[in-house]
């Protein structure tokens, strides 16, 4: 059952943006999960937590709970926080307990928002999480909520677009190579992207599979 402030959250991305959600289908209702996201804005944790059909919780940047709609979704919702440029064991051990649960678990591998809107290189938290916990990844991509700076550019409606992609696992053979095992999560979200917004991984992706016209 979604929490009170998802239900709220839900309310509030339906009447501030034109919301395209798909693969709602393809998330797992129970049992730990990874989902692995790109990140435009400050407003990506909102929407994916609105438009999730499980709880989800985010495992973020310190500095990023610092925004008052996301501090407020921290302090009701949930949150796991890292410290910038700092190995958080603690953050990492929470992480592991909430999947031990069976909880839902959000990160955003590149770390930091695009300044240029396409994906960035991933770093290795997520893979070595992955592979610490045994639990599946599922990618996912947003777009649209690099648009929305203020609060007030919701009265605009911007169209937001999420897309859950079906949930997977590592290579076992890249688990002592988590660059590797990154690209693999990587190249899984810019999949789901449109071109424009795939990045460092336009390319890879296009030498591995055509591109949709």
């Amino acid at each position: 059952m979604q929490q009170p402030i998802a239900l709220g959250l839900r309310l509030v991305v339906w009447l501030g943006c034109r919301a395209t959600v798909v693969g709602r289908e393809r998330v797992p209702r129970s049992g730990p999960l990874i989902l692995v996201v790109n990140h435009l804005s400050w407003w990506d944790p909102p929407v994916l937590v609105a438009t999730a059909p499980r709880t989800l919780n985010f495992i973020a940047k310190a500095e990023l709970w610092e925004h008052p709609i996301l501090a407020f979704l921290g302090r009701h919702h949930g949150e796991l926080r890292v410290r910038r440029g700092e190995a958080d064991f603690q953050a990492i051990r929470d992480a592991e307990a909430l999947l031990a649960r069976g909880g839902f678990l959000g990160i955003m591998p590149e770390g930091t928002r695009s300044r240029s809107g396409g994906l960035q290189p991933g770093r290795p938290g997520a893979a070595f999480l992955a592979y610490r916990t045994n639990a599946p990844l599922l990618p996912a991509a947003v777009w649209g909520t690099e648009v929305i700076r203020r609060p007030r550019d919701l009265l605009r409606r911007p169209r937001v677009h999420v897309v859950f992609g079906e949930p997977f696992r590592l290579d076992p053979a890249y688990r002592k190579h988590l660059d590797q095992a990154t690209d693999q999560i990587m190249l899984a979200i810019a999949a789901l992207l449109p071109e424009r917004y795939r990045g460092v991984y336009a390319e890879r992706l296009a030498q591995q599979t055509p591109l949709p016209s």
